[in-house]
């Protein structure tokens, strides 16, 4: 669970998507969260360039990013295209809510894995 206040929710494509970063194939990865279509919730409040939570469906933080639209556009266009989202803010600010360029996955935590010392 992430303890940050600015968390944007995955859909599983979404997640199922950045899954080829832990092989280390980054550059075959498209943009990894794109506008709208992946997101399914946004909690608190963010600005562009703000860094954000990305979780999944069981609410486990998978990555961080800089946000490239504010809070409340992705609340406007989560779910949507990229077309989609152009036509109802009027403006784009790119494909992607994070770009692959300002995102860090997290390296999944192995269950019974302890911490080193």
């Amino acid at each position: 669970m992430s303890t940050w206040k600015s968390i944007v929710h995955l859909a599983a494509a979404a997640v199922l998507a950045g899954c080829s970063v832990f092989r280390g194939d980054l550059e075959s990865l498209p943009s990894y969260i794109s506008v709208g279509a992946g997101i399914v919730r946004v909690e608190g409040r963010f600005g562009i360039g703000d860094p954000v939570a990305c979780v999944d469906a069981r609410g486990r933080e998978i990555a961080r990013g800089l946000a490239a639209y504010t809070a409340g556009e992705v609340e406007r266009i989560k779910g949507l295209s990229t077309k989609e989202a152009l036509r109802v803010l009027g403006y784009s600010n790119g494909d992607e809510v994070i770009h692959r360029d300002d995102l860090v996955l997290l390296e999944p935590r192995r269950q019974g894995a302890g911490t080193r010392g």
